[in-house]
C-alpha cells in the first residue's frame, strides 16, 4: 500500500474506529517515519479537537445550586468537586461519531457518483454495440479523401468512423450534422480530436431513417454552432 491508500483511512485511525489489523497497518506506516502521512494525521486530530471544543459552554443557572442544596438535609451536603472530565471526553465522543457520520457519507455519496458514470460509460457501449451489431442498422460506406463508413440505427443513434481527415484550421472544430430530407441540419455533436486524421464519433438519438438524407461535418467555432456556418466538407448521403 502507498501513502494514498493510507491516507484514505486516517480519519477512522484518527477516531480509532479501524478493525485492529488496518490500524496496525497505518500505526507500522506511520512509525516508518512518512513525514506527509503523519502532518495530515496531526491535521486531522487538531481538527477533531477544534470541533470538540467548539461547542458553545454553557454555565448553570445561578439558582440551581441553592435549588440542590435545599432538596437535602444540611447535614447531608458534602463539598462541592470542581472537576469535570466527563465534559471534553463527552464532546470528543459527539464529534467523532458526527465526524465519522460525514466521512462515510462523503464516500457513499462518492460510490455513488462512480457508480452512475460507470453506468453511463457501460450505456453508451452497449448503444454503441448494437449500432455495429443490429439488424435495424443501416451502413452507408464513404472514400474520396477522407474516408470510412457512418452507420445509423432507428433506436440508437448515429456513429461515424473516419480517416484521412484533414486537420481542422487553428481555433476550430469539426461538428457533425444530421441532415434531414427537408428542414435544416440538426447538430450532432463535436469530434475528438484524435489524430492522425481519424475520428471516432457517436451521438446517440432516436432516428427515422426514412427522413434522413445526409450525414454531414463541417468546420465550426469551439463549442460548436446551433446551424452550420461553414459549408460542409464532408456530406455522406443516404
Amino acid at each position: 500500500m502507498n501513502c494514498s491508500d493510507h491516507r484514505e483511512n486516517l480519519e477512522l485511525y484518527a477516531l480509532k474506529a479501524l478493525p485492529a489489523a488496518e490500524s496496525g497497518v497505518i500505526r507500522g506506516h506511520l512509525e516508518e517515519g512518512c513525514s506527509s502521512c503523519g502532518a495530515e494525521l496531526a491535521a486531522i486530530e487538531e481538527t477533531l479537537a477544534a470541533v470538540a471544543f467548539a461547542a458553545p459552554q454553557r454555565e448553570a443557572p445561578v439558582t440551581l445550586r441553592g435549588r440542590v442544596l435545599g432538596s437535602v438535609r444540611p447535614s447531608r451536603v458534602l463539598p462541592v468537586r470542581r472537576s469535570f472530565p466527563w465534559k471534553p471526553l463527552g464532546w470528543v465522543a459527539a464529534a467523532a461519531a458526527v465526524t465519522v457520520l460525514f466521512i462515510e457519507e462523503a464516500r457513499v455519496n462518492r460510490v455513488r457518483t462512480e457508480m452512475q458514470s460507470l453506468r453511463t460509460v457501460v450505456a453508451r457501449q452497449e448503444a454503441i454495440l448494437d449500432v455495429l451489431s443490429g439488424p435495424e442498422t443501416r451502413e452507408v460506406v464513404f472514400g474520396e479523401g477522407a474516408s470510412g463508413r457512418v452507420l445509423l440505427h432507428p433506436r440508437r443513434g448515429v456513429l461515424l468512423l473516419a480517416r484521412n481527415l484533414p486537420v481542422p484550421p487553428a481555433g476550430r472544430v469539426y461538428q457533425m450534422w444530421i441532415v434531414p430530407r427537408s428542414g435544416a441540419p440538426r447538430p450532432a455533436g463535436l469530434l475528438a480530436a484524435e489524430p492522425p486524421g481519424r475520428a471516432a464519433h457517436f451521438h446517440p438519438a432516436e432516428l427515422d431513417l426514412s427522413q434522413v438524407a445526409a450525414v454531414a461535418l463541417s468546420v465550426e467555432p469551439p463549442g460548436g454552432s446551433a446551424a452550420p456556418t461553414t459549408t460542409p466538407f464532408l456530406i455522406v448521403g443516404l
